[in-house]
């Protein structure tokens, strides 16, 4: 079994940036684990409803940054990355692919999506748009799994690897 760290949203509904998301893939089965690294942190402000919110110009803003609703690509060589109905998607590499954004977040809102790509024989071919971290260019896929996370903060899309084996 293998695993990945990354940053992530606290289970409770509440922003302290002291949590951890981990994807743990045992076999073919690829699981998120949430951590709350400081499980007595709350901000007294903040809305106790279960719910996620981030805090925007002093407000609270609900967000759904859910994982359940994810999309697995298998047959299709264009697969479009329904960004209102999930943030996860698991997308086969066994053929060339050509990844497309379908409702993306309007100017000014910013989300994350996580993309698990499993295998590395297909071509990859991002949306365009997308401002890599590092040298610029689109990441090298491992050869069993790699987790993309593509961030946009309300204007640039943003891509880089969050894990790969």
């Amino acid at each position: 079994m293998t695993a990945s760290t990354i940053s992530a949203l606290p289970d409770a509904g509440v922003l302290t940036g002291q949590e951890l998301l981990e994807l743990v893939q045992d076999g073919q089965n690829v699981k998120l684990q949430l951590h709350d690294l400081f499980p007595d942190t709350v901000l007294q402000d903040a809305p106790a409803d279960q719910k996620q919110y981030v805090r925007v110009d002093g407000q609270w803003k609900l967000i759904d940054l859910s994982v359940a609703n994810t999309k697995f690509a298998t047959a299709a060589a264009t697969f479009e990355l329904d960004l209102a109905a999930a943030q996860l998607f698991r997308v086969s590499m066994s053929e060339d692919r050509a990844l497309t954004f379908k409702n993306p977040p309007v100017t000014g809102e910013g989300m994350n999506v996580f993309v698990v790509l499993l295998g590395n024989t297909g071509t990859l071919t991002w949306p365009s748009g997308i401002n890599w971290e590092g040298d610029g260019m689109s990441p090298q896929l491992g050869s069993q799994w790699t987790l993309v996370r593509l961030i946009y903060d309300g204007v640039v899309w943003r891509g880089m690897i969050e894990g790969a084996k």
